[in-house]
């Protein structure tokens, strides 16, 4: 028997605070590699945050990103906190 291939990506239970306000919570999500995953929501819902929070421009509060089994490379310092200003 051979084992299951790890998913593409694997949030778990990730939280993102931004200063006092909690923006997502205990927020977990499978993404198989290769297949298409969308994510649906009424506005403000946190879809662009996790997105944000995936992609390292926000910094996680808990939880964690395995991308392709491993731990995902999280930056020192976030793109949030460097700022937008890459030309």
């Amino acid at each position: 028997m051979t084992a299951a291939a790890p998913p593409g990506i694997l949030v778990d239970r990730i939280g993102v605070r931004l200063g006092r306000r909690e923006i997502l919570r205990e927020v977990t999500l499978t993404a198989a590699a290769g297949q298409i995953t969308y994510l649906l929501g009424r506005n403000g819902a946190g879809k662009s945050t996790l997105l944000r929070a995936i992609a390292g421009i926000v910094p996680l509060s808990s939880g964690s990103i395995s991308v392709n089994g491993g731990e995902a490379a999280r930056a020192a310092r976030p793109l949030a906190e460097i700022g937008t200003h890459l030309h």
